[in-house]
């Protein structure tokens, strides 16, 4: 999937990747997120009553990692700057999997680098995209990988993650952080989150596009029958997720499907995009998006060096808005809840588990 160049995108890229990235084109249709400012006073709780209530809502808050004096704003803003502090540090690329049924899939991992040659010089319709998620194993501590942990911190909005309280709760979602350095044709395929969780991003050079869609959105609508075929998540609760969907260039689906949602119909009237409720965002340096639980979303990286932390939480006010709808897709992991929560939180606001 990474060694082809079927469609030849990066030959054609002049063509395609302007109208994306324009943001002109993107402001004129409309669709644009909220936008929220840590500066004018932003808190949690007003986070939680706009966003978290109901099915939730995208939201871009501003001045995240400035207010928070992150030191990624000093050393993961360039590539010069990353290339400087982290150049000889492994991040993860791809996997692979053992012969037969049995055993564990070998992570690869190639310097930053070395990755960022190849990002800078590859032909390919869909090029390697460094998903790091280790940072606190003895190999990561050899590797120099615990320092990124230094250099960024949870947003406050996102604190209190459930899964974080026990080693049990911690079993559900193994996989929560990661770090994410990208160049032009990289990104994110249209999917939804898993184990109930809502994610935060918080970009730190480049320029991402983003598109959502709400939980109720029929997936043939925003999908095709055969690519939600091949990605439903018997496994996981129904739910969409990368990890169910053969691998395809993140780009396909922004040149096959995104110009048909947004069209304006030749009679006038709304797009497809408009009625089913899509925001889009152009998202910038320290900017922090949230995604809520079950919203689809995808994801293109429109510049050729991309650097982003992201972290999949659920708080127990994003699990209280969900509960039933939980406890129906994730079974198992609502009776660990269940079992769990009475041991680290107070009692008031252990009320929804008895629903």
């Amino acid at each position: 999937a990474h060694n082809h160049a079927v469609r030849g995108l990066k030959e054609s890229e002049a063509e395609w990747l302007p109208p994306l990235a324009s943001r002109e084109a993107h402001d004129a249709r409309g669709l644009n997120a909220v936008y929220e400012d840590v500066s004018e006073g932003f808190g949690v709780a007003d986070f939680e009553e706009r966003y978290v209530v109901g099915d939730g809502r995208p939201v871009v808050i501003r001045g995240v990692a400035k207010e928070a004096g992150w030191a990624a704003l000093e050393k993961w803003t360039t590539r010069e700057a990353f290339e400087r502090h982290y150049g000889d540090v492994p991040l993860h690329v791809t996997e692979i999997f053992p012969m037969g049924e049995f055993g564990k899939p070998h992570a690869v991992r190639i310097p930053v680098r070395m990755y960022l040659e190849y990002a800078a010089d590859n032909t390919v319709d869909h090029p390697y995209y460094p998903f790091e998620r280790d940072f606190t194993s003895e190999a990561a501590k050899d590797e120099g990988r615990d320092a990124f942990l230094a250099d960024f911190a949870v947003p406050k909005y996102f604190r209190g993650d459930i899964y974080a309280l026990t080693p049990a709760l911690r079993q559900c979602l193994l996989k929560h952080t990661f770090l994410l350095l990208g160049g032009q044709r990289t990104g994110a395929p249209i999917h939804q989150d898993p184990m109930g969780t809502g994610a935060w991003n918080t970009l730190l050079a480049g320029t991402k596009k983003w598109v959502f869609f709400p939980p109720s959105t029929p997936a043939e609508k925003i999908l095709g029958a055969a690519r939600r075929a091949q990605c439903s998540g018997e496994g996981n609760g129904g739910a969409m997720t990368m990890g169910k969907c053969p691998p395809e260039s993140p780009v396909n689906w922004w040149l096959d499907v995104y110009p048909q949602l947004v069209a304006k119909p030749a009679g006038g009237g709304a797009s497809v995009a408009e009625e089913l409720g899509m925001v889009e965002v152009m998202q910038g340096t320290d900017e922090t998006i949230y995604t809520p639980p079950y919203w689809y979303h995808a994801v293109l990286n429109v510049t050729d060096f991309t650097l982003a932390v992201t972290g999949n939480i659920i708080t127990p006010r994003m699990l209280q808005e969900q509960w039933g709808g939980f406890c129906a897709r994730y079974p198992d992991a609502a009776e660990v809840v269940r079992a769990e929560l009475p041991k680290t939180l107070p009692d008031a606001a252990l009320e929804f588990l008895k629903a």
